[in-house]
């Protein structure tokens, strides 16, 4: 399930009683802030104060990491390709 602010609204919208309501309905976890979920990629969760942040490295990021994995797939450690391209 994905929750989001309606426009106007200043009160929490997940406080104690909806927890307490999912909980009852089955729930068995609640996650906060920006969640990413990629097939390939697995799950992250970014909290709303560093989103700016994290888009602005991602591509620096990716790049770097497109390198990685392919020194990796020939043959060099993870390790090594860190130090090499991180």
């Amino acid at each position: 399930m994905v929750l989001s602010q309606p426009q106007g609204q200043t009160c929490a919208v997940l406080g104690g009683i909806m927890a307490l309501r999912m909980k009852l309905r089955g729930a068995s976890a609640i996650v906060g802030d920006i969640v990413v979920a990629d097939p390939v990629n697995g799950v992250v969760v970014i909290p709303q104060a560093h989103l700016d942040k994290v888009i602005e490295l991602l591509p620096k990021l990716t790049g770097a990491d497109d390198k990685v994995k392919e020194a990796v797939k020939n043959g060099m450690t993870v390790k090594e390709a860190f130090d090499t391209f991180r």
